[in-house]
């Protein structure tokens, strides 16, 4: 790829990013100002359970399989 193009990439990369971030925190100062504090709270617990827990194991679980796969392969 010549030297521009792979610019524009990442260029458009991390305008897209921010965009994303943009959205992100536009939905959560609109949860923040319409929920009651409870269901706030309830919110801010799954998204932290899935930060914590799930993305983790997730990911552990994906490398095991990946490794159990080239293992087999051989």
């Amino acid at each position: 790829m010549s030297k521009d193009v792979t610019n524009l990439k990442a260029s458009l990369t991390t305008s897209y990013k921010a965009a994303v971030n943009r959205k992100i925190a536009m939905v959560l100062a609109f949860s923040a100002a319409v929920m009651t504090p409870s269901a706030a709270n309830l919110l801010y617990s799954i998204v932290g359970a899935a930060l914590l827990v799930v993305i983790p194991a997730a990911s552990f679980l994906l490398w095991v399989s990946q490794k159990d796969a080239l293992e087999r392969g051989r």
